[in-house]
Order: C-alpha cells, then sequence, then structure tokens
C-alpha cells in the first residue's frame, strides 16, 4: 500500500515507515507553503504518532531570498521548517517567481529555542 501523504510503502492497517500516516487515513498535518517531503520526514512526532505542533518562528520577505537563506540555514542544523506564503503569496509565487508578501516560517514548538538563537546569530 502507498502512503497518502508521502508516498511510502507499508503494509495495509500499519503506519508508514516515513512519516506516520496509519492505513488508509487522511494525513493529518496541515503543511501549507512549500513545505517539503525533507521537512515532513524529519518533523518529530510525540508518542501518539501525531507530528508536534508547529510554533511560528518569523515573518520574512521572499523579495530578498531571505525565506530562503532562513530555511536553508535552518535545514543545515537539522531543523525541519514549513514555509507558509501569507494572504496571496502563492499565487504570487507562480505569477512573478516570488511572494511579495513574505512568507511565516514554522519549527517543531521543541526546537523553537535553537531557532529563535540561529536566526538572530546567535552561538548555540
Amino acid at each position: 500500500m502507498w502512503c497518502p501523504n508521502c508516498g511510502g510503502d507499508y503494509g495495509e492497517g500499519e503506519r508508514c515507515p516515513v512519516c506516520g500516516t496509519r492505513g488508509t487515513e487522511t494525513p493529518k498535518a496541515e503543511w501549507g507553503g512549500d513545505s517539503d517531503l525533507e521537512a515532513a520526514m524529519k518533523w518529530p512526532r510525540g508518542d501518539d504518532g501525531e507530528p508536534e505542533t508547529p510554533a511560528f518562528l518569523a515573518h520574512c520577505s521572499c523579495l530578498n531570498m531571505e525565506d530562503v537563506l532562513m530555511t536553508n540555514l535552518l535545514m543545515a542544523y537539522d531543523i525541519p521548517v514549513i514555509k507558509n506564503y501569507c494572504e496571496n503569496g502563492s499565487f504570487g509565487r507562480i505569477v512573478i517567481g516570488v511572494s511579495g508578501s513574505g512568507a511565516d516560517l514554522y519549527v517543531p514548538a521543541s526546537r523553537l529555542e535553537e531557532a529563535s538563537r540561529l536566526v538572530k546569530g546567535e552561538e548555540l
């Protein structure tokens, strides 16, 4: 059986070994924006198998590639990040190639303090 969330292969009624989706259930995580498979796979899960709550990290501009730089920095430190485009930002990305309204970045709540320090340029 193929996972509807990430495409992983697993047996009927079992949890997907990649993302934790069970059986034929519809995925519950609403990643939105530019979430990618790597972030979904690395996102921590609780004892119940549900994804940890995302915590707001920052709003950043897409015009100067701040969103890309911050995302790459966080991923380099193995902190998964969800990028959610504000207002009509996703449409702007299609039309002009960037979101004029910027993007909100979310990280797992358990990694918020570490991520905040990284984006401020503080040492860990």
